[in-house]
């Protein structure tokens, strides 16, 4: 269910945690569980408010890549907003300027995929307290390991994969999707057990970059953030290079990882797991063309 919280509201927070009044305000997303705004200060900054259910995962991780070489926003304050009778976090963090890598021309999307991957295993040096699992969980004491992690998602345990009700979306290929979980589950157990497990940001894609003057300028929205193997995260990116970009970008990414013969192969694993994790997600957000996208993914990829 999409947040219907008043403006004002968030503005009226928001500006106390900063100590400043705010001048202007857009939208710059209102998606299915989050509010993201851009707000202009009297002393001319530019900030982004975010409110919804996980943004106190935002404010964890940043906290978290705070005085690290790593190009996150910065974390300014955190509060929490109610909404019929629901507490929502919401954080107040800096603004990046230039434009997100979706909106570059294609051509040129290439140029940036060697600092985006090396930005990436920067983040490998932010180690998991505990083991595997959702960060504030983890950071809380409920972890898991990481195969396991991975298996719950496939079996249907975590409560948000409700595989019987993908298996009866209009847009899905049952046969195939059933196939391609059994060869998920049958690949997490093939891998290693001594995986050295750090922060993920689970979402990276174009809409999630920010670049300018043909360099990275910095990683947003991590409320999906978890721990487990940095791999997974490249496999992620991979995944929405190939539905989003074009071959070039994807010879690119190939070109600037420097993997093992093994590492390529758990990378593959984590490209399968990614599209059907995504299939999962597209189905409960009913986004009927997305599911065909993945789909077609999932196709592709050999027995």
């Amino acid at each position: 269910m999409k947040l219907t919280i008043n403006h004002s509201e968030i503005l009226d927070i928001a500006s106390s945690l900063i100590n400043e009044k705010f001048t202007g305000t857009e939208f710059v997303a209102n998606g299915a569980d989050h509010i993201v705004s851009k707000i202009k200060t009297e002393s001319g900054r530019n900030l982004i408010v975010k409110v919804g259910p996980n943004a106190n995962t935002d404010g964890y991780v940043l906290k978290k890549l705070e005085g690290l070489d790593i190009k996150v926003p910065r974390f300014l304050g955190e509060a929490r907003l109610s909404q019929k009778g629901v507490a929502y976090p919401l954080v107040v963090m800096t603004c990046f300027s230039g434009s997100l890598l979706k909106d570059i021309p294609a051509e040129e999307r290439p140029l940036y995929i060697k600092e985006i991957i090396k930005e990436f295993y920067k983040i490998r040096s932010v180690k998991s307290p505990g083991k595997a699992g959702y960060v504030l969980e983890v950071a809380s004491g409920k972890d898991y390991e990481w195969k396991e992690f991975l298996m719950r998602n496939l079996k249907g345990e975590n409560s948000e994969f409700d595989w019987n009700k993908v298996f009866n979306f209009k847009n899905v290929n049952r046969k195939l999707l059933e196939k391609r979980i059994a060869q998920g589950k049958e690949k997490v157990i093939l891998l290693p057990d001594n995986i050295e497990l750090s922060l993920l940001h689970t979402d990276i894609n174009g809409a999630n970059i920010f670049v300018r003057d043909f360099h990275l300028e910095g990683i947003i929205d991590w409320s999906d953030a978890k721990f487990g193997d940095p791999l997974f995260d490249l496999a992620r990116f991979r995944m929405n290079i190939r539905n989003r970009m074009d071959n070039k970008t994807l010879r690119a990414y190939f070109e600037a990882l420097n993997l093992s013969d093994a590492e390529l192969e758990r990378e593959k694993t984590y490209y399968l797991l990614n599209v059907l994790d995504y299939i999962n997600w597209y189905v409960e957000y009913g986004w009927d063309d997305m599911v065909s996208v993945q789909m077609n993914l999932l196709n592709e990829i050999s027995d």
